[in-house]
């Protein structure tokens, strides 16, 4: 029999319109979990993957031994290593795809400086789930970067190693001091720095209009005699708030910001210095009652004294320059690359971003 003819496509039905390209992806709903908790998560999903891959990887090993000595029939190695690589790409993909989704639509303070929110960052009217560190990389999965963001407000102190350049640090705790600021509303945080050698090129801070200096920056930079007493005086503040007692019980911390972010320069000589015990009580008591500490190794090495080591273990320990930080749920090592401000010099000079926030910070409390 004769096929009957093709009939012509019907037309569209009326008010059906045509079909569209995919939207692009849609910002993620309000209901998902915050971009803090999702790095992390994702942070976790990737080093268990990866200790998978490692540990197929081993039995791979092991079983091709056993085809080289004869004992086993070849080729079961190329099949386990090309499943584990399977596997192993996958996940980064989805993990990947996750990040990307969401990225867009994060806020200053947890992206990248160079990102479009930067160049309408305002002051914000609510505190922000956390500041971004830098990226976590590892060499089976290049590409996945995954940002490594720290909560705020922080529960405990920050210690910066020095890095492989000199000035590393210094860059590194500016562009952490920047996301700090630009994470909280204006009033509620101000910067305390401490540099009692006075040898960390931290002089630009004293180069802010009187109302800047006093309101956040604690009067700027403490050097010489003045370092010690402004160490007592925060401990005085932590006493204070450790048995509930009123900032304005304190006529030297009457009219400070209820957090103080404590920048300790030179770290390596302070705690070589007769002011150690004082930092010590600092890093461990300040955090808890809103006077968190950020401890820079600029130029004098810290030694391996007991001290040293309690104060370190009371903090997060970050590297400057690109280094080795271990997850906590498998200990696999991750290479932490720190997310800096381009124009620090060393530490040298005033980064524009962070007299930019600076600036907003004093302007909205000027209109107050």
């Amino acid at each position: 029999p004769v096929p009957p003819p093709a009939q012509p496509a019907p037309p569209p039905a009326q008010g059906v319109p045509e079909p569209r390209p995919a939207p692009a992806p849609q910002a993620p709903s309000t209901s998902e979990v915050g971009y803090l908790e999702r790095c992390w998560l994702v942070w976790e999903d990737a080093s268990r993957s990866l200790a998978s891959f490692r540990s197929a990887t081993e039995h791979a090993l092991t079983l091709r031994n056993e085809e080289i000595a004869g004992r086993v029939p070849r080729g079961r190695f190329d099949q386990l290593m090309a499943a584990a690589n399977d596997r192993l790409r996958a996940d980064a993909g989805q993990l990947r795809d996750e990040l990307t989704r969401v990225e867009p639509h994060v806020t200053a303070e947890v992206a990248p400086f160079d990102a479009p929110s930067w160049l309408t960052w305002r002051p914000r009217t609510d505190l922000a789930e956390g500041v971004l560190v830098g990226r976590l990389s590892t060499a089976e999965l290049p590409e996945l970067r995954i940002p490594l963001v720290l909560r705020v407000p922080w529960r405990r102190g920050v210690w910066l190693s020095s890095g492989t350049v000199p000035g590393d640090s210094a860059a590194f705790a500016w562009s952490l001091a920047t996301r700090f600021l630009a994470a909280v509303p204006p009033g509620l945080a101000g910067l305390e720095v401490i540099d009692a050698a006075g040898l960390s090129g931290a002089g630009w801070l004293q180069g802010f209009d009187p109302m800047t200096s006093v309101q956040l920056l604690g009067g700027g930079v403490a050097t010489g005699p003045a370092a010690a007493e402004r160490l007592r005086r925060l401990l005085d503040l932590v006493d204070l708030r450790r048995i509930g007692g009123q900032d304005s019980d304190l006529p030297a911390a009457a009219g400070g910001p209820p957090v103080r972010l404590v920048v300790i320069l030179d770290a390596g000589a302070a705690l070589a210095g007769e002011d150690a015990h004082q930092i010590l009580r600092l890093v461990e008591d300040g955090p808890l009652v809103g006077v968190p500490v950020l401890l820079v190794e600029t130029d004098t090495p810290a030694d391996e004294s007991v001290r040293v080591m309690r104060v370190r273990q009371s903090c997060n320990n970050l590297s400057s320059s690109e280094g080795a930080i271990a997850d906590s749920w498998v200990g696999t090592d991750w290479t932490l690359t720190p997310e800096t401000l381009p124009d620090t010099a060393g530490g040298t000079r005033a980064p524009a971003l962070l007299t930019h926030v600076l600036d907003a910070h004093a302007r909205s409390l000027a209109s107050d």
